[in-house]
């Protein structure tokens, strides 16, 4: 249940590279421990100085309950939106992620309007790999995203805001 940021280091222990993945312990397979990859340590996406991680907005979405086929904080313009395709009720997350002293900040300020939460329909997934693609990544670098850096995500999804 612990969470551990991933180093390399060759056998003799002399070079040492963070890489920046958190992965998770969810168990073991006889001594060997199973991991579940958490997010980036260092992605950060900062608009007015709120500096949300992927940690903080996964463990922020998890603690709301907000478990979806897909979902993926992104910003917009002066907001952020919280894409998401779930059959289930999906509260808007503002007030949990207020708790961040940073983005609080930014709200109170005026810099950042209210999160909005974005319905998505069709296959979440295979828009977002495909769009991906065309902004140049390759297949095997995508990971399934919980923030993204990027905007105009509402021209690119089909769904609408709740």
């Amino acid at each position: 249940g612990l969470q551990y940021e991933v180093v390399m280091t060759t056998s003799g222990g002399l070079y040492r590279y963070r890489i920046g993945d958190v992965v998770e312990v969810t168990g073991f397979y006889h001594a060997l421990p199973i991991l579940r990859f958490i997010g980036k340590r260092d992605l950060v996406c900062d608009l007015y100085g709120e500096k949300l991680n992927a940690i903080f907005v996964k463990n922020t979405l998890d603690r709301l309950g907000i478990q979806a086929d897909f979902r993926m904080l992104a910003p917009a313009g002066d907001r952020y939106v919280l894409y998401v395709r779930s059959d289930a009720a999906v509260p808007n997350p503002d007030a949990a992620f207020r708790e961040n002293f940073h983005y609080d900040y930014c709200r109170k300020l005026g810099q950042l309007k209210e999160m909005r939460v974005y319905r998505l329909t069709g296959d979440a997934d295979r828009v977002y790999l495909d769009a991906c693609v065309r902004r140049g990544q390759k297949l095997g670098n995508i990971k399934p995203p919980v923030l993204s850096l990027t905007d105009g995500w509402e021209n690119i999804f089909e769904g609408a805001y709740q």
